[in-house]
């Protein structure tokens, strides 16, 4: 991929955007994690609060490695179910091409897993296929 004067000026904005909140997040992060009221403590206390009630937990409370071990493995068995399931469903649930498809303006849509009629390393039916006659770019006259 090149490098484009706009792919420098992206990179550029979003590195002075990072160091211009680079301090106060910083600082905001230390009160928080210092049990310090920040001005976000009127919102988040609260919710903090109802899930602390929610799951029974006790915040002054320190968590022993067995729990947070136990909680990791949880987590870690559920996120790999949940992603193991959502993929196996999705290639279930994909429907195939329509027999006799046609794509690209009357092409007949290209045979084989991956192909589509928007190529990516490939030419297109669409780009060998005559058009009247006249080849792109140039007119009849």
């Amino acid at each position: 991929m090149p490098v484009t004067w706009n792919s420098i000026l992206q990179v550029t904005i979003f590195m002075i955007i990072v160091l211009l909140i680079t301090k106060p997040l910083g600082l905001y992060l230390t009160k928080v994690f210092a049990g310090e009221r920040t001005w976000l403590s009127p919102v988040c206390v609260p919710i903090e609060r109802f899930f602390y009630r929610l799951s029974g937990v006790n915040p002054e409370e320190e968590q022993k490695w067995t729990g947070y071990m136990i909680a990791v493995l949880v987590f870690s068995v559920e996120a790999s179910t949940m992603l193991s399931t959502s993929s196996v469903r999705k290639k279930i649930s994909k429907p195939g091409p329509k027999s006799g498809a046609r794509c690209c303006g009357g092409a007949p849509r290209p045979s084989g897993p991956g192909r589509t009629c928007q190529p990516s390393g490939w030419r297109s039916p669409c780009a060998s296929r005559p058009s009247g006659g006249r080849e792109r770019g140039l007119s009849s006259s």
